[in-house]
């Protein structure tokens, strides 16, 4: 008899030990459920905020590119120009995706396109202060506030940055 007493005390902590374990899993469920704690929404906000600022800097590498080719007698006019053409064409949803680079260029014109002398070449500077681009997925939110500061020679040819560290600390401050 002092056996089936024994038993059923086991047969208590077993039960205890069976529903602990199904809240656990049941917790597990809720947490990676949730769009604010998955963290493939993390992932692809920052791939997301990433493709942005890559969307902004192909944007003015084509309208600087396209303002020297030109031959334009005011590059800044021009740029200006090729920006509002592109800003019309496009839809609110594609505009959020460019952050404050269209409302700098064609609303503010805030920035500068300019010729600027360096050792034995023609170069040109593109200057826009004070750009963001936002990305968001679910819950998680992304913001990158950033300094645009490109530098190109006289055939619109986009100096990078990491060849040319010499000539950026100059003209841009890096």
């Amino acid at each position: 008899m002092s056996y089936l007493g024994n038993r059923r005390g086991q047969a208590a902590i077993l039960m205890i030990f069976v529903v602990s374990v199904v809240l656990v899993i049941a917790t597990l469920m809720v947490f990676y459920n949730s769009s604010s704690a998955s963290p493939q929404g993390f992932t692809d906000t920052i791939t997301f905020g990433y493709d942005n600022l890559n969307s902004v800097t192909t944007l003015a590498k084509e309208f600087s590119n396209e303002s020297i080719i030109s031959k334009a007698p005011d590059l800044k006019q021009k740029f200006f120009e090729l920006a509002q053409i592109r800003d019309s064409a496009l839809n609110q949803n594609q505009l959020t995706s460019y952050g404050n680079f269209f409302a700098k260029v064609v609303r503010e014109k805030n920035f500068t396109f300019e010729n600027v002398s360096a050792e034995n070449s023609i170069l040109y500077k593109l200057s826009i202060k004070q750009l963001f681009i936002q990305a968001s997925s679910g819950n998680s939110e992304e913001i990158r506030n950033f300094d645009l500061c490109m530098l190109f020679d006289k055939d619109g040819n986009y100096l990078k940055e990491l060849a040319n560290k010499e000539l950026y600390s100059v003209h841009c401050g890096k």
